[in-house]
């Protein structure tokens, strides 16, 4: 199990979660695994300016839904999909504990299942304790990996066991972020900047990287 503990939060456009998390991890297993029919790989994104994400249903009903492979679902699981789902239209949201068992099943009949998770932190408390609980569930299926990328006041090592946990300093990632930065100027250069000068580029430049070490 790993765990990375971010220093910055919601940096520019989503550099910590969105570009840098789902851009290199989840982008380099979906290329290892790619053609691997027996592997899942599931992320979700905690972000506090969509309030629909920090919710455990929302949730729950993400990762359920990138588990499940209509190629190789059984008639039984279908039906049961179905009764949640279909059958439940305008009525009640679904059993949650019904989600979560049908999640661990899917994961227990794959080789590997990786299950990367960003901003938990950003959820109130009862939704984390909630998903902690289910993620001590998960991390018991053999086939399971989990990747937990949150703020530092959140240990995850309480969480996962055998947990092996990457603290990320501001300071650490302070020439990758002038590196993004830059690059964002360069792209944009030719046409929504290209009316900004030099020197008015480089203000901007550095205002973003004095945000940057506030965050």
């Amino acid at each position: 199990m790993y765990e990375t503990r971010l220093g910055l939060r919601n940096l520019l456009v989503d550099l910590r979660s969105k570009r840098s998390f789902r851009g290199y991890i989840i982008s380099h297993l979906q290329t290892t695994f790619s053609a691997a029919d027996d592997t899942l790989i599931i992320y979700y994104f905690f972000d506090s300016r969509n309030k629909t994400t920090l919710h455990t249903l929302t949730f729950l009903r993400c990762i359920l839904h990138q588990a499940i492979k209509l190629e190789t679902l059984l008639p039984d699981l279908q039906r049961r999909l179905e009764s949640l789902f279909v059958d439940q239209i305008g009525q009640a949201e679904p059993d949650m504990g019904e989600l979560r068992e049908l999640f661990l099943h899917f994961c227990k009949n794959s080789k590997n299942a990786f299950l990367l998770i960003d901003g938990l932190d950003e959820a109130d408390e009862s939704d984390q304790r909630y998903i902690k609980s289910f993620l001590k569930e998960v991390q018991t299926v053999n086939s399971s990996r989990i990747l937990a990328s949150t703020h530092p006041d959140v240990d995850m090592s309480k969480v996962l066991s055998r947990c092996q946990a990457l603290q990320i300093k501001p300071e650490d990632l302070k020439g990758d972020i002038e590196i993004f930065i830059q690059s964002q100027i360069d792209e944009h250069s030719q046409d929504v900047l290209s009316v900004c000068s030099p020197s008015l580029l480089n203000e901007v430049k550095q205002a973003m990287l004095s945000s940057a070490e506030e965050m």
